[in-house]
């Protein structure tokens, strides 16, 4: 008879036991990455302090970036970071950065072997196929946009992405993108374009983002 409960208690110290091992786990867990976290922001530069560091930091990310996309080389690293660094991406109005990027692709491009310039390739048009499905939706939800509209929409977005492989990055940028503000306006009804305009704000802001998609640049990894 009094065995019965003994076990019963020994069960119950078990299972507290492993309850209590669970916490110090978790706790543990939770400790460390707090410690990591605060260590981490205690290294980190203050970069408003310093904008040269984050501009450093902006170009070291891009060549981290390409490198992940294209398998690049110690001396293709450094050749990608100079050109980049040349090309004033950095620290330069978002127009002006967006066009020193394109030139910087073009040169990136020529110190590539041919297996890296396909993949280059095939990751730049997939992004201009990504930033066209973007914008195409945003049409549909805010214009409404019929399924013939948006096959032509889209060809006008592909078309006048600079990032499209291939693509003559010559024009400058504000004169590609009101043109194909323009292009995009001329196939809406007036209803639609009235809806566009204030979508568009007074600097085009739709098409202004055609580089990020609609949000922050950064180009798929």
């Amino acid at each position: 008879m009094d065995a019965e409960p003994g076990k019963k208690h020994s069960k119950l110290k078990l299972i507290l036991a492993g309850i209590g091992v669970v916490y110090l786990i978790v706790g543990a867990v939770w400790a460390g990455q707090a410690y990591w976290k605060s260590r981490t922001a205690a290294q980190r530069p203050n970069l408003g302090a310093h904008p040269e560091l984050a501009g450093q930091m902006l170009l070291d990310n891009e060549v981290q970036r390409f490198d992940k996309q294209l398998a690049l080389s110690a001396d293709q690293k450094k050749q990608v970071h100079d050109i980049l660094d040349k090309a004033g991406v950095v620290n330069t109005p978002p127009l002006q950065a967006m066009q020193g990027m394109l030139e910087a692709r073009k040169k990136i491009r020529e110190i590539l072997t041919p297996e890296q310039q396909e993949k280059m390739g095939k990751v730049e048009n997939a992004r201009v196929n990504q930033i066209a499905d973007r914008q195409v939706e945003r049409l549909k939800k805010e214009v409404g946009i019929t399924s013939e509209q948006e096959k032509g929409i889209r060809n006008i977005i592909n078309d006048a992405n600079p990032l499209k492989a291939g693509s003559d990055t010559s024009e400058p940028m504000p004169a590609r993108l009101m043109k194909a503000r323009e292009r995009i306006r001329g196939l809406l009804t007036p209803e639609q374009q009235e809806k566009f305009d204030k979508m568009q704000g007074p600097g085009g802001g739709l098409l202004r983002r055609f580089m990020s998609g609609g949000g922050q640049p950064r180009e798929e990894n």
